[in-house]
């Protein structure tokens, strides 16, 4: 007999002292200037039981900032299974991508605009290590009260489309985009109260603009504190594909118009994005609450079944091959020469052989030209069935470095055993290291040529992924147990 059993927590990741610490995700004139909300670490403890004595836990962790480097994820998961013997495998640790969160990787630590934000990308490293030591303890210490607090639990989960215009393609305006909602839900399975729920929606934290100086978990913060505070049980969030998705300028435009019905003229002042950047956590929360709410009874399972797949993908950093529009052609050539040829040389004679920890990076290197980058990929299986009826479900959970585009990350939650209404995407998972994106896109142009240092990280992921899907079925990979 297999027996489910779930806790949810969050332990506070915001410094006391604020002193040297920088927000990440826009250039700012300023360093932290003061907290606008408490930033968290939240944790999810997923446990089955197996013969009554062996037990498999899946831990996901969803973290208030912007991104998280692979080495410092690394750290985390190893303190994990030195306190609490949970594989760093079945470990899954999620920044939400909030643009007003404590920068980890140290590439906006001299704010002032886009030189200095090279300036850190190349010489930042190393400033907040011991910030990353204090925020690895606090997160550890939640997993522990996760272990003493786990409960009996029954799982349902649903999706459902947002049909307003509440997100935007960013890379394309005029491209049409429904809004995915996704919720993972657990009841007493004793009491059937609901415990708690994991949400999964895509959009970039970003109401908040680069005048901000103030720490803040953006709209998903506000997210996840609506729907405890209506709902009346614990949540999380975790950020869907989104390397093309922003909230929609329409929604905006609907709020400001109430507040300037109620305010008359204005400037759009910090208040007023505060304003907007809860009115629209609130309203993915009530979306979100309706459809934890529309899950029928008999669709939660009191027993699982989890395999947790973990992958170390390399790829080179090489530009992409091909012909096309010339402009952009020359564009895309001249970032990426810049960065290998320029930037990392810089790097490696600044790390004196050493692996550098370049930020958003994990590199290994044999002089300049024989460069690799490393990541994980994550995909994690959950076969649930009910006792009383016999129905059995399954569902997937893929960790994917990076910013993946949408179409990108569909792409691939099409490819998997359960199919997309039974996959959940948990962007930038573990790492940031691109936008992950088809060759059409890079060819297209944008700002990814300029922002990501290895443009071919996309098809070399999703090359990996399908062949992880492949040895899964095949039977040639084994999952954590």
């Amino acid at each position: 007999m297999v027996m489910l059993r779930v806790s949810f927590g969050r332990v506070s990741v915001t410094p006391d002292d604020l002193t040297g610490v920088s927000l990440a995700g826009f250039y700012r004139r300023h360093r932290a200037q003061g907290v606008l909300d408490t930033l968290y670490a939240r944790g999810i403890m997923v446990e089955d039981t197996i013969l009554g004595n062996v037990k498999k836990r899946v831990l996901l962790i969803s973290v208030d900032t912007m991104k998280v480097p692979l080495s410092f994820t690394n750290y985390i998961k190893e303190k994990i299974f030195d306190a609490y013997k949970v594989p760093p495998g079945a470990i899954l640790i999620h920044p939400i991508h909030t643009h007003a969160g404590i920068d980890l990787t140290g590439e906006y630590h001299w704010p002032g605009g886009l030189g200095n934000t090279v300036r850190s990308i190349m010489f930042g490293m190393g400033y907040n290590d011991r910030m990353l030591v204090w925020m690895a303890r606090q997160i550890v210490k939640m997993v522990g009260e996760l272990v003493e607090h786990l409960e009996p639990a029954r799982i349902a989960w649903g999706r459902s489309v947002i049909g307003d215009r509440v997100i935007v393609n960013r890379r394309h305006w005029t491209r049409p985009y429904h809004a995915d909602l996704g919720v993972i839900c657990f009841k007493n399975a004793t009491t059937g109260k609901m415990i708690g729920a994991i949400v999964n929606y895509g959009a970039h934290p970003t109401i908040l603009s680069n005048k901000n100086h103030k720490l803040s978990a953006e709209w998903p913060g506000r997210l996840v504190e609506r729907l405890e505070e209506v709902g009346g049980f614990k949540a999380a969030f975790f950020n869907d594909a989104a390397g093309d998705v922003s909230p929609s300028f329409r929604e905006f435009r609907m709020i400001f118009k109430k507040l300037r019905a109620a305010r008359g003229r204005f400037r759009i002042a910090p208040d007023v994005r505060i304003k907007a950047m809860e009115g629209y956590g609130w309203m993915i929360a009530d979306r979100a609450l309706a459809l934890v709410q529309s899950i029928p009874d008999e669709h939660y399972c009191d027993n699982i079944e989890s395999k947790c797949y973990t992958r170390t993908v390399w790829f080179p950093i090489e530009d992409f091959k091909g012909r096309y529009n010339a402009l952009v052609r020359i564009q895309n050539r001249f970032w990426h020469l810049s960065k290998k040829y320029i930037l990392l040389p810089i790097v490696f004679a600044t790390t004196s052989g050493k692996e550098p920890n370049f930020p958003g990076l994990a590199l290994k290197h044999r002089g300049l030209i024989d460069v690799q980058c490393y990541t994980k990929i994550q995909y994690f299986q959950f076969r649930a069935r009910d006792s009383r009826s016999g129905a059995e479900r399954a569902f997937n959970i893929i960790g994917l470095p990076g910013e993946p585009l949408r179409h990108f990350g569909r792409s691939l939650q099409r490819k998997t055993k359960e199919g997309f209404d039974d996959s959940f995407l948990f962007q930038m998972s573990n790492d940031w290291m691109a936008y992950l994106l088809d060759y059409s896109e890079y060819t297209y142009g944008g700002g990814e040529p300029m922002e990501s240092l290895a443009p071919v990280a996309g098809k070399y992921l999703k090359r990996h992924f399908v062949q992880l899907l492949a040895d899964v079925d095949a039977g040639l990979t084994t999952g954590h147990s």
